[in-house]
């Protein structure tokens, strides 16, 4: 059984992704562990003792909620985990559950799109977009968690290293009954006939859409395409890249998280 980690501070944020994942998994028949970290960053100038009176008194408290919202899920029959447990960085923390090899998805609220891919593709090297081993899915607060899957978007420059997530992908999609279109954003009007080629093959062999379209850049187009057809899920494959890249030059992802408010699923190269 496939199982989505839902990490939770039981804010608003939060619970919307939880619902957006608690649909996935009724649908669908996942497994969701719901995931709290108690952080462990206090006054270093406090008594010991105090600190451990404090620490535990918070963990007693989340394990509780924790616990609760993991039996309203299972009333509801998802099977549901529910982890509390300490830590110094909930970053770190979310990271060291990919280890144990279970997880198939993250699934992630957030107030604003743009607050956390900040957070995540900002100069911090070990950002979960960055390091994840599994696809990350972030929520933004606002939309309607509740509203179904029925259009899904893989954006690509088709670069030779993103051709082998692209059946991941449509799979994604066929497993949450979507249909999915791969969309190349030309900036130019010229195209090779190399990729041409290239799009047909994915087109057949795949059986799915594939479009192309031309703007003044590809974030820009992004942004139109996904506009003006009702998008449900926009798909990316994000890249490692230097210190110096992500200065001068912001991601293509960070960018349309600014500007779209959807659903942002992201796979990692």
């Amino acid at each position: 059984m496939k199982t989505i980690l839902v990490p939770t501070d039981f804010s608003k944020s939060a619970s919307n992704a939880l619902t957006y994942a608690k649909r996935l998994a009724i649908n669908h028949g996942y497994k969701l562990r719901l995931l709290h970290i108690v952080q462990t960053m206090v006054d270093p100038n406090m008594p010991p003792e105090i600190i451990d009176d404090v620490l535990t008194t918070q963990e007693r408290d989340a394990k509780e909620r924790n616990d609760a919202i993991q039996q309203e899920l299972h009333d509801a029959g998802v099977e549901t985990e529910a982890v509390t447990r300490r830590g110094f960085l909930i970053e770190s923390e979310i990271l060291d559950e990919l280890t144990k090899g279970d997880i198939n998805l993250i699934i992630m609220g957030t107030k604003g799109v743009t607050d956390l891919v900040e957070k995540l593709l900002g100069s911090n090297a070990s950002s979960i977009l960055e390091r994840a081993t599994c696809p990350v899915l972030v929520v933004p607060a606002n939309i309607d968690p509740e509203k179904p899957l029925k259009k899904i978007v893989y954006t690509t420059q088709f670069h030779g290293e993103e051709l082998p997530y692209v059946e991941r992908i449509m799979d994604f999609a066929s497993s949450v009954n979507a249909d999915a279109t791969i969309l190349k954003i030309n900036t130019s009007d010229k195209q090779e006939e190399s990729l041409i080629n290239k799009l047909n093959l994915v087109s057949q062999t795949l059986n799915c859409k594939v479009e192309t379209h031309t703007a003044n850049s590809v974030s820009e187009g992004i942004i139109n395409y996904a506009k003006q057809n009702d998008v449900d899920l926009l798909v990316m494959v994000t890249h490692k890249r230097t210190m110096i890249e992500k200065f001068f030059n912001p991601s293509l992802t960070k960018k349309l998280a600014e500007h779209i408010n959807i659903p942002l699923l992201a796979y990692h190269a």
